[in-house]
């Protein structure tokens, strides 16, 4: 399945005149010398060690790899999944894109390419998407939304408890902590590189806002902000909308 997957992304990929090819590889399968290739990029955009990269690779199922002609990674994104009470709980790990790539959507392309596959496996399963996110991967995720939430779900949802504990086991799994603020510190802090990277005009956006009024401290806190949504009609809409206006 994994390979017939890769395949079928390739070709859409190429259909989409996106400049990379993407391969699929089971976490269980990384060798040292391609989580040291991952972590070169993840380290150039948003500083952490080796050490604590390499246990967050561990809580993660399966990774996307983007990829330019000559073999350079140019991005990833983890993913993890779930099942609990009758939701299956698709898991965002990190993600990180090179500047070059980072307006192509392949993130959104990863996430739409994964529930997919979940799909397959579990047609009739409700399925929720979870993510603990820094600015820039909220945003770029969110915009491209109907709709989502913040964490913790609120007690209007029938699921609230299962997806806050779904939360909590995320966080477990690579060893965040949930502060009272209903942050998740995670130690892994933006370079002053990125942070140049993007102007003013885009901490104003409006996703940017709201990221900023649940994380203020977003620069130097460590922390990140979880939100979760459905992968109900208008989001899945919406996302290819997404996906085919950036290529």
């Amino acid at each position: 399945m994994q390979r017939i997957l890769e395949i079928f992304a390739n070709l859409a990929l190429r259909r989409l005149r996106a400049p990379v090819r993407m391969s699929i590889r089971a976490v269980a399968a990384l060798q040292p010398d391609e989580i040291a290739e991952l972590h070169t990029l993840a380290n150039s955009l948003m500083a952490e060690d080796l050490a604590q990269f390499t246990r967050h690779v561990a809580a993660n199922d399966v990774v996307h790899v983007f990829r330019d002609r000559d073999g350079a990674v140019l991005g990833f994104q983890f993913w993890r999944r779930g099942v609990t009470d009758g939701i299956q709980f698709v898991m965002g790990g990190k993600l990180r894109m090179h500047p070059s790539i980072r307006r192509r959507a392949l993130h959104l392309f990863s996430g739409l390419l994964y529930y997919f596959e979940r799909r397959l496996a579990m047609p009739f399963t409700p399925m929720v998407r979870l993510s603990i996110a820094a600015i820039f991967g909220f945003v770029s995720i969110t915009e491209a939304l109907a709709h989502y939430e913040f964490y913790p779900a609120s007690e209007r949802h029938k699921d609230y408890a299962k997806i806050n504990a779904a939360f909590e086991r995320m966080a477990g799994y690579s060893n965040f902590t949930i502060r009272p603020d209903h942050t998740f510190f995670v130690n892994i802090y933006p370079t002053p590189e990125t942070l140049s990277a993007y102007p003013d005009e885009y901490f104003e956006r409006p996703a940017a806002r709201a990221y900023q009024s649940a994380n203020p401290e977003f620069r130097r806190s460590g922390c990140y902000v979880g939100f979760w949504f459905r992968f109900d009609a208008s989001n899945l809409g919406s996302l290819w909308r997404a996906i085919r206006r950036r290529n």
